[in-house]
C-alpha cells in the first residue's frame, strides 16, 4: 500500500538557491534526486499531481513535467496509471560521481547484512555505467577500442609457441611485479614513442589499469587525504580514490584548459593530483607544455605526487604524440600509468605503472600482496609481440583507422548536426567531446538529453556526469566514441542525431 504520509512541497521551495545558470525543470530534478538518495523522500510517498505541483511552486505545469519525466526515465519516481506518480522503493543510486558518506555504526546495522567491513560497504555502493554485449556496440558508446581488429591468428601462434616454450621456473609466482623481459620490453616502448624516461626496474605490471590506480589509492591515500581531480575527470579513477576516502578538489578544465589557481585556492597543498595530460578524459583536450611544466613546479614547491594516466595518447593524428608528463619530470614525482586493453582489448587484463625508484619495492610488495598479478604466459607473448614488431605495426594500422573514422564522424556532424553541438578541439584518442550550442538543448541540460538518445538507440554520455559540481550551461556537452564503429555507423547515427535534435529544439 502506498505511503501516507503526505509530500511536502517545502521541500522545493529553496530553488532560487541552485546554481542560478541551471533551468528551472533541472532545479526540482536536482533537488527532488538528492531529497530521494538522502531519505528525506521516503519510498512510496505520493507525488502531487503536476498540474498541482506547478501552481504550488508558481512555475508552468511543462517545467515540472519535464522533471518529474527524467526521474521516472532513471528510476527515482515510478509512475502508476490510475494511482498517480510514487517515490520509488530502491536503494541510494550512485552516478559517477555520487561519493557515498563513509558508513558509520549505525549504517553498517542498519544497511549491511553481508558483514562487510566499512571500506568494503563504501566500495560496494560505487556505481560505474556497465553495458550489456548489445549495448557497448551502440554509436556513440566511448572508452573501447575496435575489438574486431584484434590479431588473433598472430597472437594465437605466439601463445602457442610460448605455452610449448615455457620453462618450470617461469610457471611458479611472479614475486618481482612483472618479468623482467617483459618490464624492459615496455619500458624501450615507452622510451621511444612516449618519451618515458625509466630503466626496467621502475616498471610494475598490474592487471589493468584500474587495478593499478586502486593500488595507488590504496598505498598514497590516507581517509581524508586532499587531492586534486580533473573537473570534468574520469570516473574509473575517481572510484578508486573515492572509495580510499579522498578529499575531492577541482582541477577544472575550462576553454581546453586547467586551471591551476582554482585548485590552489581551495586547496592549497594536496596529497596528490590525478591528471590525463595526453588525452584528457572526457574533454579530449592536450595539456600544453606550458602547463605541464607549471604543474611539474607546482607538484615540486607544493610537495605533492602526479598521478599520470596516459590512457588512449598512442592515438594522435596531427604530428607525434605529446611526449609523456613524466618524461619532463626532473624531480621524479610523477607515477605514471598505461594500458594494453586500449591498443589490444581489455581481456588482456594488463597495464603498467612507472613508478620513481623510491616507490618501487613497496609498490611491488604490495601488488603481490594484493594478488595483482598478470599470467606469466600472458607476459611472455605480449614481450614477444612487442619486440618482434608486431605491436608497433598493429597501432600504426589501428592509428589510420581510428583517423578515417574520425574524419567521417566530424564531418557528418558539420553536415547535419552543426545547428546544434560543437565539437571541441582535439585530435586524440578514441572519442571527443562537444558542446551543446542551441540555446533550447542548452535548457534541456546534457544527462537528460543523453538519456534521451539512449531512449532512441544512440550512446552518448553527459559531461555533468564526469563533473565534481554542476558544469556552467555553456561548458556541459556530449562525449562521443568513433573507435569501434564502421563509417557508415557513424553517418547514420549522426542523422538518426540530427533528427532527434530537431523535434527536440522545435
Amino acid at each position: 500500500m502506498p505511503n501516507s504520509t503526505a509530500f511536502d512541497a517545502d521541500i522545493l521551495l529553496n530553488l532560487a538557491a541552485s546554481p542560478a545558470n541551471l533551468p528551472k525543470w533541472r532545479k526540482i530534478y536536482l533537488h527532488l534526486k538528492t531529497s530521494i538518495l538522502n531519505g528525506s523522500l521516503k519510498a512510496d510517498i505520493r507525488l502531487p499531481a503536476s498540474r498541482n505541483l506547478a501552481q504550488q511552486l508558481g512555475l508552468s505545469r511543462n517545467t515540472v513535467t519535464t522533471a518529474l519525466d527524467q526521474l521516472i526515465a532513471e528510476g527515482y519516481l515510478v509512475a502508476k496509471p490510475g494511482s498517480g506518480t510514487y517515490v520509488a522503493n530502491i536503494q541510494p543510486d550512485q552516478t559517477l560521481f555520487n561519493t557515498p558518506k563513509r558508513a558509520t555504526a549505525t549504517t553498517q546495522n542498519n544497511q549491511n547484512h553481508l558483514g562487510l567491513s566499512e571500506r568494503g560497504l563504501n566500495m560496494s555502493q560505487i556505481k560505474r555505467p556497465n553495458f550489456s554485449s548489445t549495448s557497448r556496440y551502440i554509436p556513440f558508446q566511448s572508452g573501447m577500442p575496435d575489438l574486431s581488429q584484434f590479431p588473433r591468428q598472430e597472437f594465437a601462434k605466439i601463445l602457442s609457441q610460448v605455452t610449448k616454450s615455457i620453462k618450470p621456473d617461469q610457471l611458479d609466482y611472479d614475486y618481482n611485479g612483472g618479468l623482467p623481459t617483459f618490464k624492459h620490453a615496455i619500458a624501450s616502448y615507452l622510451g621511444a614513442s612516449r618519451g618515458v624516461i625509466c630503466d626496467a626496474e621502475q616498471v610494475l605490471i598490474v592487471s589493468g589499469s584500474q587495478a593499478g590506480l586502486d593500488l595507488i589509492a590504496r598505498l598514497m591515500i590516507d581517509i581524508g587525504d586532499d587531492i586534486w581531480f580533473e573537473h570534468p575527470g574520469y570516473g574509473g579513477a575517481h572510484s578508486v580514490f573515492s572509495n580510499a576516502g579522498a578529499n575531492f578538489h577541482a582541477l577544472p578544465i575550462i576553454n581546453d584548459e586547467h586551471h591551476f589557481q582554482a585548485a590552489i585556492k581551495t586547496c592549497p597543498q594536496p596529497k596528490l593530483a590525478y591528471v590525463t595530460p595526453s588525452h584528457q578524459h572526457p574533454t579530449g583536450t592536450t595539456m600544453s607544455l606550458k602547463h605541464r611544466q607549471t604543474l611539474l613546479q607546482l607538484a615540486q614547491d607544493r610537495n605533492f605526487w602526479l598521478i599520470e594516466d596516459d590512457y588512449d595518447s598512442e592515438y594522435r593524428y596531427d604530428g607525434r604524440p605529446i611526449a609523456a608528463l613524466q618524461g619532463l619530470d626532473s624531480n621524479n614525482r610523477t607515477i605514471y600509468v598505461g594500458t594494453f586493453s586500449k591498443i589490444l582489448s581489455p581481456s588482456l587484463r594488463c597495464a603498467y605503472i612507472i613508478l620513481p625508484h623510491k616507490l618501487v619495492e613497496a609498490f611491488t610488495r604490495a601488488a603481490f600482496n594484493a594478488g595483482i598479478i598478470v599470467p606469466t604466459i600472458m607476459q611472455l607473448a605480449l614481450t614477444q609481440f612487442i619486440n618482434n614488431g608486431q605491436f608497433m605495426a598493429h597501432i600504426r594500422k589501428m592509428r589510420v583507422l581510428y583517423s578515417q573514422r574520425r574524419e567521417v564522424i566530424l564531418s557528418a556532424i558539420d553536415t547535419h548536426l552543426s545547428a546544434y553541438i560543437k565539437p571541441l578541439q582535439t585530435n586524440a584518442g578514441m572519442h571527443f567531446a562537444v558542446r551543446l550550442t542551441h540555446p533550447k538543448l542548452q535548457n534541456l541540460g546534457d544527462e537528460y538529453i543523453c538519456q534521451h538518445l539512449q531512449n532512441h538507440n544512440i550512446s552518448a554520455r553527459a559531461l555533468s556526469a564526469y563533473a565534481l559540481q554542476p558544469l556552467d550551461v555553456k561548458q556541459q556537452g556530449l562525449l562521443l566514441g568513433f573507435a569501434p564503429f564502421k563509417s557508415q555507423q557513424l553517418i547514420d547515427a549522426a542523422q538518426k542525431m540530427a533528427v532527434i535534435f530537431a523535434k527536440l529544439t522545435a
